[in-house]
């Protein structure tokens, strides 16, 4: 008798174990799937909020135009304050924050580069010339590569968010 109750019990306990992985398997590929959509839907309130992707396009064209698109250059809070649209994209409980210029080099297509950091995560946000379209540009490595990355996000033509954890 006590042996029965010692194989149901174990029994009962393989079955509990075995239905709690399947769930908790279900769920982590759920919750992936939300984590995805709720980054979306984050970014595309940042970019709202900021004035939307036509205005973020106005400030880099001008940002390109003051600056040029041949050399790179660190961006320094005076050198934004004239672009409230793209310094907003950043401007919420930031713990860094890197804004650079890159100009054209052989690997790189110029693009304004904004790195945020957050506690463990890392979100750079990647604004290329307002005619660049970054699913036409296979001969930038960084470009393909971040085409091909799970954690990017495809804004608008020119524009990428690509988040690292």
């Amino acid at each position: 008798m006590k042996n029965s109750k010692k194989t149901i019990i174990l029994g009962l306990a393989i079955c509990l174990g075995v239905l709690c992985e399947l769930g908790c398997g279900k769920s982590k590929a759920s919750k992936t799937q939300n984590n995805s959509s709720v980054a979306k839907t984050e970014v595309d309130k940042s970019f709202e909020i900021a004035g939307g992707v036509d205005k973020i396009n106005q400030e880099a064209k001008a940002i390109f135009d003051r600056f040029g698109a041949k050399e790179d250059k660190i961006l320094l809070e005076s050198d934004l304050k004239d672009f409230p649209a793209i310094c907003s994209l950043y401007n919420h409980d930031i713990r860094q924050v890197h804004v650079e210029l890159f100009g054209e080099t052989s690997n790189f297509a110029p693009q304004i580069s904004i790195a945020i950091v957050r506690h463990r995560s890392l979100k750079v946000i990647h604004i290329f010339p307002p005619d660049f379209d970054v699913s036409k540009a296979t001969n930038f490595a960084n470009v393909s590569e971040w085409l091909k990355d799970s954690t990017c996000i495809q804004v608008a033509p020119n524009i990428l968010v690509v988040s690292l954890q």
